[in-house]
């Protein structure tokens, strides 16, 4: 059991080192670099293993007296058949003035692959097949002073893509699908960025940036109308208007005005008092009729007209 699992990890081992780049290195000092750097001490290297990883795990070769990793500012990686960017090379060359990886096949440039080196001021990628340039491929190096992307394959470039390069004096967009202009000097440049604007295009971006704005704007429409018909304020509106109604038509009220009105009605037809004003136009005539028990005075007005005609 130990013994597999000893095996299985040197496997794993042995299959990262495989696919890895390991940059064997000739130092020396690059005399006028571009016409922009003087004197730099410079690896032109060969890279010694290459496979779809690009992960730099190593650096050999002799350095000149007094120096180390640490000095190197130009890094010439020329006619090295890479198809990618290479990756971590800052942890062997952290000051960077300079990088040329032309001649090969890379297909992509970056933001992310130049971000390590904020203090660059020559990139050349001359012959390669590079297809698109984001807006902000050169966001973290905007130190450039000399550009080189001529002989790509060039066919969409992000506006505003050389905006922040205010110390560019040279960059070159010769021989690619959109493009075939460079500009020699500072004066050129503005003239160059006009044709990128109008020949090359950057239309994939406005196509995946759409969506998102429609959907932002359909979320804002649905909350509104929530908004404006939910069941709890319309449930409110009907309990503050049913109490009203209720007061206005309560069976109790009615029941009250009743009883008001119907004594007054009985007190000018109850038989009590015609009973009485019959007995007093009676009275010296018959004392009978002034006698006569009070419970006649519910009876009847035809038993109280009685007494009346038997006087006669």
């Amino acid at each position: 059991m130990i013994i597999t699992k000893s095996i299985f990890l040197l496997a794993i081992a042995v299959s990262s080192v495989m696919s890895a780049v390991t940059i064997n290195c000739d130092f020396h000092f690059q005399v006028n670099s571009w016409n922009i750097l003087s004197d730099s001490y410079s690896c032109r290297g060969t890279v010694i293993r290459n496979d779809t990883n690009h992960a730099v795990i190593g650096v050999s070769g002799n350095h000149r007296a007094g120096l180390n990793n640490t000095h190197v500012e130009t890094l010439l990686l020329t006619r090295q058949s890479l198809t990618n960017w290479l990756s971590d090379v800052e942890n062997f060359f952290p000051n960077l003035l300079a990088i040329d990886f032309s001649y090969s096949s890379i297909t992509t440039l970056t933001a992310d692959n130049l971000k390590p080196f904020p203090n660059l001021k020559v990139l050349v990628i001359m012959y390669n097949k590079i297809e698109v340039l984001d807006s902000n491929t050169f966001q973290y190096t905007i130190e450039l002073q000399h550009l080189g992307l001529a002989i790509n394959e060039i066919r969409e470039v992000g506006s505003g893509i050389l905006d922040e390069l205010a110390d560019l004096k040279l960059v070159s967009f010769y021989g690619n699908q959109c493009i075939n202009e460079a500009a020699m000097n500072k004066d050129q440049i503005p003239a160059l960025i006009r044709s990128l604007e109008e020949n090359c295009p950057r239309s994939v971006i406005d196509t995946t940036t759409t969506p998102m704005e429609s959907t932002t704007i359909e979320v804002e429409t649905t909350t509104v109308e929530v908004a404006t018909t939910t069941p709890m304020e319309s449930t409110t509106i009907e309990a503050e208007t049913t109490p009203e109604e209720n007061e206005t038509t309560t069976p109790l009220e009615s029941t009250t005005i009743e009883p008001e009105t119907t004594p007054e009605e009985d007190a000018t037809t109850t038989p009590m008092e015609t009973s009485t004003v019959e007995n007093e136009t009676t009275t010296g005539s018959c004392k009978t009729c002034t006698t006569t028990p009070s419970v006649n005075a519910t009876t009847p007005r035809s038993e109280t007209m009685t007494p009346e005609k038997s006087g006669a």
